[in-house]
């Protein structure tokens, strides 16, 4: 499954669709081979940040923050074995505030 940074998410259903926020919900940084992505050196702090939401999304969350792991389509493809990605599997919820971006 693939959705294109700031595509209309409807991983989820029912209550937590798409339409159903106050802004919609918009899938971000979703990698899937063999789609490209941005590479870059992370701003200081961001993988901290970014663990910081993870927990939060997880505790309002939890239901919808892990929706079962899978194979990483990127290390299929490229003959990696790992047993699993050490918190890639894990949905984060950001809140918006423009409905038309």
């Amino acid at each position: 499954m693939y959705f294109a940074d700031l595509e209309l998410c409807f991983y989820h259903s029912g209550p937590h669709d798409a339409y159903e926020w106050q802004v919609p919900l918009r899938a971000v940084g979703w990698l899937e081979h063999p789609h490209e992505f941005s590479k870059g050196t992370a701003a200081e702090g961001l993988v901290a940040r970014i663990h910081e939401i993870v927990e939060q999304t997880h505790s309002v969350y939890a239901q919808h923050s892990f929706r079962g792991l899978h194979e990483c389509s990127h290390c299929v493809a490229t003959g990696v074995q790992r047993p699993y990605l050490d918190g890639s599997h894990r949905n984060i919820f950001v809140p918006g505030i423009d409905s038309e971006k």
